[in-house]
């Protein structure tokens, strides 16, 4: 061979090596990184039921999160009453709750607080429903506008 064939035999055959060389340790850190994940993955069945249990859990620690209520009202023509349309929605997954109270607010046309009532429904709330109810309400004289929140609930 001339010597100019061995210089580029030499460089050709360098090159081989250090890719041959990069190849396998790419091979061997991915293989590693994936046994490492293999080791680590926790079962589908015993993951999704965890998750199941951990949901319900704060569902039922933490009612008034899941809980809303809409409302729509109406003075009655004659007296002062009201009529209250109340919808109790439950936005949980799994958690039913039951005994639901609500605080009934009265304000003057100067949105002062002139009075406050509870009420409780002593009905079950089934997740993912909503229950309606209409009551009469004899208001303070100077009663202009009504507002209503839930202030607690048990979890079923």
């Amino acid at each position: 061979m001339k010597p100019n064939t061995n210089k580029y035999f030499l460089i050709l055959l360098s090159a081989i090596a250090i890719a041959a060389f990069s190849c396998n340790n790419s091979n061997d850190s991915s293989k590693s990184s994936e046994e490492k994940s293999v080791k680590v993955q926790v079962p589908q069945e015993q993951s999704y039921d965890n998750k199941k249990t951990s949901l319900a859990d704060e569902e039922k620690s933490s009612p008034l999160n899941f809980l809303s209520i809409g409302r729509t009202y109406h003075k009655q023509t004659l007296g002062a009453k009201f009529v209250l349309n109340i919808s109790i929605t439950n936005k949980a997954t799994i958690a039913a709750y039951k005994d639901v109270e609500i605080s009934i607010s009265f304000y003057s046309k100067t949105k002062a607080l002139i009075g406050n009532e509870s009420k409780t429904y002593y009905d079950y709330f089934r997740p993912q429903t909503t229950s309606n109810y209409e009551e009469k309400i004899k208001a303070p004289d100077e009663t202009v506008s009504i507002g209503w929140e839930i202030v607690h609930a048990k979890a079923n």
